[in-house]
């Protein structure tokens, strides 16, 4: 709007979050997977791109979706209080001081080098379970993730160590 010389802006934009749509929609996106079995990631990052973590996944949640990403550890600590059995994904890279929040909250980091596996392995308390790894290959964006032409001598190392899987 225009006031003499002055320009006045009013931004009337908001979002609605709509969470029968959004079930509605993962009901379409089964349907369409025809009883596949195939298990559906929800990244719900960056609070579920400012729509409300904790309210979309636990509206995903009860529509049976059992698997769940996010940005970084704080945001996969905060996500356990509504998801207490559900699979997490840290989507991003980590630091090493993060990896007893990672154990203590069964979150499943994501590992883009040996020093990232090491770094677990070195931190797993011995006798329990094995802990679950994503390895993130980059396929030549040059971004997040292991070179696609290092990944056979990678997972040759990487069985080495017997705390991961």
């Amino acid at each position: 709007m225009l006031s003499g010389n002055k320009v006045s802006r009013k931004i009337l934009t908001w979002s609605e979050i709509r969470l029968d749509f959004l079930k509605a929609n993962l009901r379409a996106i089964r349907a369409r997977l025809g009883g596949s079995g195939t298990d559906l990631l929800a990244v719900v990052k960056a609070d579920a791109y400012g729509h409300g973590m904790k309210a979309v996944a636990s509206a995903l949640k009860a529509e049976g979706v059992g698997f769940f990403g996010v940005a970084n550890i704080e945001e996969a600590v905060d996500l356990r209080e509504v998801c207490p059995r559900e699979r997490i994904l840290v989507l991003g890279s980590f630091h090493p001081s993060h990896v007893r929040d990672f154990i203590r909250h069964d979150i499943t980091p994501t590992v883009s080098s040996l020093e990232d596996g090491r770094c677990l392995q070195e931190a797993h308390p011995a006798g329990r379970p094995q802990f679950r790894i994503h390895v993130k290959i980059d396929t030549g964006m040059g971004r997040l993730g292991l070179w696609h032409e290092d990944i056979e001598p990678f997972f040759r190392e990487l069985k080495k160590y017997s705390s991961l899987i």
